[in-house]
């Protein structure tokens, strides 16, 4: 039988000007699952579960290689299982994928079982993904009051200290605003003598 294999060419130019080939021939990944599946306990016992049909989502190619639900089963071998990973993130072909485009293209091809833990833990120690990419989650945000407030207004006094807490929407106008700093703060304090803010247009403009 025919063994599939890869080849790789690397060019070089030698000092007389002359194009130098390297070319090197290596297993491809589904040929070294082969040679390496016999070597782990756990898949060898398999196979006889298969041929007597107690394993019905496993099953033995043409090629003599055991798959689970038409996926390789790659055997615990920290090597192989390693190669998979880098050819999967950081070859040129496939440009640091996140965690979870990674995971759902490895599961087409290979199974074993704590893939998708060693996909999470092979791209959060990936130097390059940290360095020009971040997490992406939705602001961060007071929970909603029974009133659909989402969030909080803080006035301080500079001379009494005294704090005011008051729950409002962003989406609230600047008539809004006014309307509830006068009932709020006007009513108990009386009309200040100067505001200061570092916040939103709505209190450095005509507030």
């Amino acid at each position: 039988m025919t063994k599939l294999r890869a080849m790789f060419a690397r060019l070089s130019l030698a000092s007389d000007g002359c194009l130098l080939a390297k070319l090197q021939v290596r297993p491809t990944l589904a040929q070294q699952t082969k040679e390496k599946q016999p070597l782990d306990g756990d898949l060898l016992k398999r196979i006889p579960q298969v041929e007597h049909g107690v394993k019905e989502d496993f099953d033995v190619d043409a090629k003599g290689i055991l798959n689970f639900c038409g996926r390789l089963c790659v055997p615990q071998d920290e090597d192989l299982r390693q190669v998979i990973l880098i050819e999967a993130h950081s070859s040129p072909y496939t440009i640091h994928p996140c965690r979870g485009k990674m995971y759902h293209d490895l599961r087409k091809i290979y199974w074993w079982l704590g893939l998708k833990r060693d996909v999470m833990d092979f791209v959060a120690r990936c130097l390059a993904c940290q360095k020009v990419k971040a997490e992406h989650h939705f602001p961060s945000s007071f929970p909603l009051t029974p009133l659909k407030k989402d969030s909080i207004w803080v006035k301080v006094d500079q001379f009494s200290k005294n704090v005011h807490f008051l729950a409002v929407r962003t989406n609230y106008s600047l008539y809004k605003l006014a309307d509830l700093y006068i009932a709020k703060i006007v009513r108990l304090h009386g009309v200040p003598i100067s505001i200061i803010s570092d916040r939103d247009s709505h209190f450095i403009s005509r507030f």
